[in-house]
């Protein structure tokens, strides 16, 4: 059953995606800037519960981005609406202010319709902070917010959130060449970044993901997750958060999955930053392409287009459109993204390239710095096609 919805008004737009009756992507992204922000989260999660109890879908992802500040608040809100108990916390909180200024920019749902499969709690230190699905041919398995110790420096954050990602995929017989994908927040990426890097390097060097001695011109060979890393805070005075989604396989002849460099832009490892700009996933009746944070950079790993964000939009959907192909899909197979702009004021120049290119997205959009200064630009999402 394909499920594909799209409703549009004064207070937000909706959209609902999936090529299989199984995986459903919810994306309900806020329209109403003079709103009361608590009652514009009541409505977006009260629209979110509609949709989960019509198609009967259980929440397996869900990330909300919106301004710190709110989060006791939306976390009381979101359990009243969806029909949770009130210490109900499995979700990730992201600082992501919509380009008007504070307030919510949306909600993202990744769901399951379950038949004879069940969706588990993933617990790690007496906290319910994720899900585990099992099927036939694979077991997915996603966990929010992992994180380190709140006194640490940038470094030590970093490696103590890996250090903490390897114990809760251990407990669950996952390892960490199982993770397909992170999704990882930076309360100061451009001070912090060269230390993340140097981290998260030393972590997948520990636990043999790659090797030091791999001949740069073979590291599109090496597998590395996909991971999106932007300028996002959080509610809990960490300077480092990510969401991470591992699988493990056992059956490679209904399932199987790679990583991709993609035809535009070579691996990231070759500048020194460690995942794959995409993994690609195959379970023989659908697709799907789980896209990194793409902006635009050249073969050669330098920013292209400086102080233009037109030409900086269009180089990024160029390396996107490349990608893509390689898995037969295009734009218009998103089922889920985010939009990061530098600058709120972009926002006009952002638009009118969409619709100058008939461009409708289900993507939040936040405004955010990037890891370098001279982008002005991000994307990330998800696609999906059927075989």
């Amino acid at each position: 059953m394909k499920i594909e919805i799209k409703e549009s008004n004064e207070n937000y737009n909706l959209y609902v995606k999936s090529v299989d009756g199984k995986q459903v992507f919810i994306t309900i992204a806020n329209q109403n800037k003079d709103q009361n922000i608590l009652k514009t989260a009541s409505l977006l999660y009260k629209k979110a519960y509609e949709i989960l109890t019509k198609y009967n879908i259980t929440v397996f992802h869900e990330r909300f981005f919106g301004t710190s500040k709110y989060y006791h608040d939306v976390q009381k809100i979101r359990a009243e609406e969806l029909k949770l108990n009130t210490q109900d916390k499995c979700f990730s909180y992201i600082e992501g202010s919509p380009y008007w200024g504070e307030g919510i920019s949306g909600i993202n749902i990744h769901g399951i319709i379950l038949c004879d499969e069940e969706i588990k709690d993933v617990e790690f230190n007496g906290i319910v902070c994720g899900k585990l699905y099992k099927t036939d041919a694979v077991d997915y398995m996603l966990v929010h917010t992992v994180h380190g110790n709140k006194e640490s420096d940038y470094y030590g954050q970093t490696y103590e959130m890996f250090q903490s990602m390897i114990q809760v995929l251990n407990k669950y017989d996952f390892q960490l060449k199982n993770v397909i994908r992170t999704w990882i927040y930076l309360d100061k990426i451009l001070l912090q970044y060269d230390e993340f890097n140097k981290a998260r390097t030393k972590v997948f060097l520990e636990n043999g993901l790659w090797s030091d001695s791999v001949d740069v011109d073979k590291t599109e060979e090496i597998y590395m997750p996909a991971s999106t890393g932007i300028s996002c805070g959080n509610p809990h005075g960490l300077t480092v958060i990510s969401d991470v989604l591992a699988i493990r396989t056992k059956n490679s002849e209904k399932f199987n999955f790679s990583s991709e460099s993609g035809k535009d832009q070579k691996s990231a490892m070759r500048y020194g930053s460690a995942f794959s700009r995409a993994i690609l996933l195959d379970d023989k009746t659908s697709r799907y392409v789980y896209l990194s944070g793409t902006a635009s950079i050249d073969d050669s790993g330098n920013t292209v287009y400086l102080d233009d964000i037109g030409l900086q939009i269009d180089k990024t959907y160029s390396v996107i459109d490349a990608l893509l192909d390689i898995s037969s899909m295009k734009l218009n197979n998103m089922v889920e993204g985010t939009v990061f702009l530098k600058k709120a004021e972009y926002i006009d120049v952002f638009i009118e390239y969409c619709k100058r290119r008939n461009i409708e997205l289900p993507a939040l959009i936040t405004v955010a710095d990037v890891c370098r200064d001279n982008l002005l630009f991000e994307m990330d999402g998800t696609f999906a096609g059927g075989c």
